[in-house]
C-alpha cells in the first residue's frame, strides 16, 4: 500500500496565489533580472556600504570614510553600469540576436532590473548617510 503524505499543498496554493497578483505575475518570470539588478545595486553602492561597517565598527573617522566614498563612487557606479550592459549583451544572445524580441526582452526585463537596481543602490547610500558618511 503506497500512501503518500503531502506536506506543503496549502503553502504551494499560497504561492501559486501570489504568482497570479498583477504586478508579482509580470516580475515572476524575470527572476534573472531581479538578481542582477540587486547584483549591480550591491557592487554599485559596495563602496558606501562597507564604508557604513567600517565606520560602525569604528575602524576609521568619518571623514576619511567620506573621502574614501566620494572618491570611489564613481569607480562602483561605472562598475555596476559595465555588469548591466554585460547583461544587456547576454539577454541579446538569449534572443538570437533578433532586434524585435530583444527589445521586448529589455523593456520588461529593464524594468524590473532598474528597479531593483536603484532601491539596492539607494538603501546602500542611505546606510552610509545614516552612519554619518557624506558623499
Amino acid at each position: 500500500m503506497n500512501v503518500s503524505v503531502q506536506h506543503g499543498a496549502p503553502s504551494a496554493g499560497l504561492v501559486a496565489r501570489f504568482r497570479r497578483l498583477p504586478v508579482v505575475s509580470w516580475i515572476w518570470p524575470e527572476n534573472h533580472s531581479a538578481e542582477a539588478g540587486a547584483g549591480c545595486g550591491m557592487v554599485g553602492g559596495a563602496c558606501c556600504a562597507g564604508g557604513a561597517v567600517v565606520k560602525g565598527l569604528g575602524l576609521a573617522s568619518a571623514a576619511s570614510i567620506s573621502s574614501f566614498v566620494g572618491a570611489a563612487t564613481p569607480y562602483f557606479i561605472a562598475g555596476s553600469v559595465l555588469m548591466m550592459a554585460v547583461w544587456a549583451f547576454w539577454l541579446l544572445r538569449q534572443t538570437g540576436y533578433q532586434p524585435k524580441p530583444f527589445a521586448r526582452s529589455l523593456v520588461r526585463n529593464g524594468v524590473t532590473m532598474g528597479a531593483i537596481y536603484g532601491v539596492t543602490l539607494g538603501a546602500t547610500m542611505m546606510i552610509a548617510s545614516a552612519t554619518g558618511i557624506r558623499m
